[in-house]
């Protein structure tokens, strides 16, 4: 946040984004680990989870499972000024740009993910999970 309370730019924007891709940090070092074991070079693999949600559903879920509730939905969420123009390259269009990415390429050539969803994700941070930045 801004120092008067104001969101940033992109902060209001990620709110806008009615999906987000994400992936666990435990689910890219592994990515990248399968990777340099067995280089495919050239190719391209979008590293992100099975389950692309809206932030509101995922912040929603991490509070939820901590035992924690929200004010309110519209503390997640700021509406875009009505006034920008949402037709294709305006402001708004691109303001609110986002894309859904598919990871099968990256589950057909590395196999399946440790955390899946953000759901698997967020319960194993909250159990204290701290793979892969603590060796054991």
């Amino acid at each position: 946040k801004l120092a008067a309370g104001r969101e940033a730019p992109n902060e209001r924007r990620r709110g806008a984004q009615k999906h987000t891709n994400r992936i666990h940090v435990q689910d890219v070092c592994v990515t990248l680990l399968k990777s340099m074991a067995a280089p495919t070079p050239g190719q391209v693999y979008n590293v992100v989870d099975d389950d692309p949600a809206p932030r509101s559903e995922v912040t929603a879920f991490a509070l939820a499972e901590l035992g924690l509730k929200l004010d309110s939905e519209e503390t997640l969420r700021e509406p875009l000024p009505s006034t920008e123009d949402p037709r294709p390259g305006t402001l708004k269009s691109r303001f609110l740009e986002e894309k859904r990415v598919s990871n099968k390429k990256l589950l057909q050539t590395f196999g399946g993910l440790q955390h899946p969803t953000y759901k698997s994700g967020i319960q194993a941070i909250i159990r204290g999970d701290e793979t892969p930045f603590r060796l054991r």
